[in-house]
């Protein structure tokens, strides 16, 4: 062995095992004695490449092929070219190795390599295959490929090679990190998770690994272990977007807004370009009722992906809780549009048209909430499809109770027109409402969810039912009322309550739900009314909060009914016979609205400026209940002006003895 062959042994042995410095400096000197020495120059030149010095690499490697080219020269001039993004001349770089060499595994994994990050995805394919054909022992030609299928959606090609390049390169971190993705894919996730621990096994306390076993643990339930490890991941790897994203999803859930909040907005900061991750800082700021911001992140994701669907639906929500529906369902129809089987934006177009009077496919659409994910069906475990109005002729068909107290209350009004198609009516509800809806005419038997199911034949939800019927506008069932109070509890709330005075019952605040959506109204906001000779203030709430406690103290006068009312299992008797002797009731959008409209009672509901869908836009009736008025703020979140007209209204007739 010369002394020029013996200084390149020990160069290349430098190289190999790390210690560039030394081996540039050992290049140099050899290309000090001979600057024609192909190998010293292709190595330099490969160093070069190492470094991101991919110009001078190719220059290097250039000289190198003037002198005389192995395959290995043009693989690596191939490589630099890939530096330097100039893919064709990569290409041809690839090719001229392979042709001097047709089973180099590396040409052909480099090859594919550039291919793959062009998008040329079948190119990249043949290209790997035939790498694994030539080398089948040859780890990164199995991980290459198996990646690729992976990419592509063809799991069980994934599964063969992923798992033979992790076989055949047990130490590789991104063997066992790519068949755990594919595990994952499958659905495996306890393999999945295996794998994900030997990756960090070789390399501990990895962000990379730690955020995919944080996926596997939240796919299994465990969320507390997801989290913990969400957050390892964002301390192992701060500047890991997907970590952060990943964090802020569960935070989201949990409903952290402050720190879901703080953690996708480090996402977005450090990946700008995903949709995703505006779309989840989206969802963060509308929880936090941070409505403009939360616009302008959907409106980031739609622009980095026209079609996100998921960012157009929740766009059209906000339109739609901004009361501005026209935009809302050109929203919902992007979204649709995007994907059409996107439930949520449906059922949200639906809402819009049913808000704006156009109900002829309205009804039809909004049957898309049942494939809402996570929706159960009325009938859990048992499918059926849902009546569609055919006569009946003796079937007994089930009604069943769905969503909300107040929309039993008003949809059950169609019960007594199913009795009049020749059904048997079997009405299935929750059991707070067994005795209430137990007095609707037309009901042949009442079951309520904790009883055993009876015997039917057909099956229809109560929103269902006004698609049944083909329900519009001009057709809804408005006799009222439809539902009884009792008698006797009547006369005993008349006799308690007494005949003196214009008695008004009040409901200021719903549900715990509905109260963050801006339905319910501060209890001093009746102060004017409660000033009104002759008025009396009658609570109709079954539960006290702190805005009614101060306000009682403040010197308004409301009345309370007692710890006795509706205090058993059967909601809303007690209500319904107080309603009975009332003069008027003045609500906020809650059950209490539905149930004297179904009482046919007086009464007047006090709505925010983006109502609810059956309350429709620009109306003081409601097609529903011919004994309501309306009162809609003008001002989002503005009650004034919707309360000074229920003064002026009551104070331009004698309140103490007629009903408005």
């Amino acid at each position: 062995m010369t002394e020029l062959s013996e200084a390149l042994v020990v160069a290349m042995q430098d190289h190999q095992a790390g210690r560039i410095e030394a081996a540039e400096a050992a290049y140099r000197r050899i290309l000090r004695i001979d600057p024609r020495h192909s190998e010293a120059l292709r190595l330099r030149g490969l160093i070069a490449h190492q470094r991101g010095q991919h110009q001078l690499a190719v220059d290097l490697v250039s000289r190198a092929i003037s002198v005389g080219a192995t395959p290995l020269h043009y693989l690596n001039l191939g490589m630099a070219y890939d530096g330097l993004n100039q893919f064709e001349r990569a290409v041809e770089s690839y090719r001229r190795a392979l042709e001097l060499d047709p089973t180099s595994v590396d040409a052909l994994n480099c090859l594919g390599n550039s291919y793959r990050a062009r998008g040329v995805g079948k190119a990249a394919l043949d290209c790997y295959r035939a790498a694994v054909a030539a080398g089948p022992e040859h780890a990164l030609a199995h991980y290459n490929l198996g990646g690729l299928l992976y990419e592509r959606g063809d799991l069980e090609g994934a599964l063969i090679h992923c798992s033979r390049a992790a076989a055949l390169g047990p130490g590789e971190f991104d063997a066992h990190i790519n068949l755990g993705n594919v595990h994952l894919a499958r659905g495996a996730l306890a393999l999945a998770a295996d794998c994900y621990r030997r990756a960090l096994a070789i390399s501990p306390n990895n962000g990379l690994a730690l955020n995919n076993l944080g996926n596997v643990s939240a796919l299994q339930g465990d969320r507390e272990r997801a989290l913990d490890l969400y957050r390892a991941a964002a301390a192992a790897l701060p500047n890991f977007a997907l970590a952060h994203y990943n964090l802020a999803g569960l935070l989201l859930e949990r409903g952290d807004w402050v720190a879901a909040h703080e953690h996708s907005r480090r996402a977005v900061l450090l990946d700008p370009g995903d949709a995703d991750s505006h779309f989840r800082l989206g969802c963060v700021l509308d929880q936090r009722n941070e409505i403009t911001a939360a616009m302008h992140s959907y409106q980031s994701a739609i622009a980095l992906e026209p079609a996100h669907a998921q960012a157009h639906c929740n766009l059209g929500l906000l339109y739609l809780n901004k009361g501005e529906p026209l935009r809302a369902r050109a929203s919902y129809d992007r979204a649709i549009g995007a994907n059409p089987e996107h439930a949520k934006a449906h059922v949200g177009r639906a809402m819009v048209d049913l808000m704006r009077g156009d109900w002829s496919h309205a009804w039809n659409e909004y049957e898309w909430r049942w494939k809402i994910k996570d929706t159960p069906p009325p009938l859990p475990g048992i499918a059926r499809s849902f009546w569609s109005g055919e006569p009946l002729d003796g079937a007994r068909i089930l009604l069943v109770d769905e969503q909300g107290i107040g929309d039993a209350l008003q949809f059950v009004r169609y019960a007594p027109l199913v009795a009049d198609r020749g059904g048997r009516v079997l009405l299935r509800v929750r059991p707070a409402l067994r005795r209430i809806l137990g007095t609707v005419r037309g009901v042949e038997s009442l079951s309520t969810f904790d009883e055993p199911l009876p015997q039917f034949d057909v099956l229809c939800p109560l929103l269902s039912l006004p698609r049944a019927f083909g329900t519009n506008v001009e057709t809804v069932p408005r006799d009222v009322p439809y539902v009884c109070s009792e008698p006797e509890r009547v006369s005993e709330w008349r006799r308690r309550l007494g005949a003196h005075g214009f008695k008004i019952g009040i409901c200021w605040q719903g549900s715990a739900k509905k109260t963050g959506m801006g339905r319910s109204f501060p209890l001093g906001e009746l102060r004017g009314i409660s000033s009104i000779p002759g008025v009396r203030l009658i609570s109709l709430q079954k539960f006290e909060t702190a805005d009614s406690t101060n306000s009682l103290y403040s010197g308004m006068p409301v009345e309370s009914l007692g710890s006795d009312f509706d205090a058993g299992p059967d909601a809303f008797m007690d209500t319904a016979a107080v309603i009975e002797s009332l003069d008027l009731v003045i609500t906020c959008d809650t059950s209490i609205a539905h149930l004297a409209g179904a009482l046919g009672r007086p009464a007047w509901i006090a709505l925010q400026y983006a109502a609810d869908w059956r309350w429709m836009v620009g109306r003081d009736t409601s097609p529903w209940y011919p004994t309501h008025r309306l009162f809609r703020q003008s001002i989002n979140g503005q009650w004034g002006e919707v309360f000074d007209s229920m003064v002026e209204r009551l104070c331009a007739r004698n309140v103490t003895g007629s009903r408005p």
